[in-house]
This record gives structure tokens, sequence and C-alpha cells, in this order.
């Protein structure tokens, strides 16, 4: 069978892994590197310039409503790396730390501390969550730490989402469905770096609790 050269390679640039892009948020006033998934969700990752682990993390979801909830995992898979799930609750979101150990239902994880920031919202197409989260760049792997890599060009995270909402959308600790599409990804962090990154995040924070 014959083949045109533009077909083919057509073929070959949509096979080819969706790459990490710029976003600026003029509202946090943060630089993200953004991931688009094949289900239509922005993951955007913004940290502090220069940092080294521990450190704070920004992370952004963009979502369809259609989108029951999102997860996005840290280390790059689903067990041993804190997970941070989110979604819609109203005209807000809600977000969850969690972490897991086998394939089974994440539990609530004490060692990642997740805000909830100003310009979180839910409207007829879309939900956005813009969180801090404190304790998602270094971990434990049973007696091994792991921490991001502020200066790596390629750090591997993943993502999953399902089209079932939790049970109790109001609750973080709330029992969720079992995801149906995941994915994997990774996100050149040097261009995630913004020198900004402490006043942005508690202008962000002041502004949340001004509108509660």
């Amino acid at each position: 069978m014959y083949i045109s050269a533009r077909l083919f390679v057509a073929s070959l640039v949509a096979a080819l892994p969706a790459q990490a892009s710029q976003y600026y948020d003029r509202d946090l006033r943060l630089n993200f590197q953004e991931h688009r998934t094949e289900a239509d969700i922005l993951f955007r990752v913004a940290i502090p310039a220069n940092a080294t682990a521990p450190f704070d993390v920004a992370l952004q979801v963009v979502a369809p409503v259609a989108t029951g909830w999102a997860g996005f995992a840290w280390g790059g898979g689903m067990r041993f790396n804190p997970l941070t799930m989110v979604w819609q609750n109203g005209e807000g979101v809600t977000a969850s730390s969690r972490a897991v150990t086998s394939y089974s239902l994440p539990r609530m994880n004490p060692n990642a501390q997740l805000t909830v920031l100003a310009g979180s919202e839910a409207n007829e197409t879309h939900w956005k969550a813009n969180i801090l989260c404190q304790g998602c760049s270094s971990w434990m792997e049973g007696d091994q730490n792991i921490a991001l890599n502020a200066q790596s060009q390629n750090s591997p995270f993943a993502w999953a989402r399902s089209s079932a909402a939790p049970d109790d959308t109001s609750d973080p600790t709330s029992y969720f469905h079992y995801h149906d599409r995941r994915g994997y990804f990774d996100l050149d962090l040097r261009n995630a770096q913004n020198e900004n990154f402490d006043q942005a995040v508690l202008n962000a924070r002041r502004d949340r609790l001004r509108n509660i």
C-alpha cells in the first residue's frame, strides 16, 4: 500500500508525546511549565528560582467540567510519591493530598500540605485549581529520600483522571472512583522557576482569604 510522505510525517507527529510548553499566569504572576494531556487537561508547575529540595511548589490544573477528578503524581507514578488530587466543588475546587504504596485507593498523606490559592474557580465549561503544595518536592521511599531537582530538564510526572466525581466533592477525604485515563510526561523545571515565587504565593493566599 502506498503512503504519501505527507501522511507518513503526519503519522509520526501524531505518535510523538505532547511537549511541555511555557505559560505565564498574569493573575498569579507566576511562570509555569505546562503539559496538555490527551484528556484535554492542563497541568502546570511553578517553583522558586534556584531552589534546593525541600521547596514549595505551585500546581495549576485546568480541566473540562466532564472531569470528575484529576490527579498529579510528583514522582512520575502512582506509588511511593505525593499525589495531588483536585476536583470541582460547586463554583470552586477541593484539593486532596494522597499517597499509596500499592495499587489501591490512595489514602490521605499527612506529609504533604495543600493550600487552595486565589483564582481557583469553575464555570460552565471548565474548572481551575491553583494549589500550593508544601511537601511535594521531597519524600521518602522506604529509607531513601527522593527529591525534585530544580535544574532538571526532564523531571518525570504522571497524571490520572476519572469522569466520575468523588462521593462528597466538599470533603478532601472523600472516597473516589478508579481512574479511567492516565499518562506520563516530563517537564523542564529550569523553565518553571520564579524569582518572585514566595511573594506571588503569599499574595494568592491573602487574596483567597479575602474572598472566603
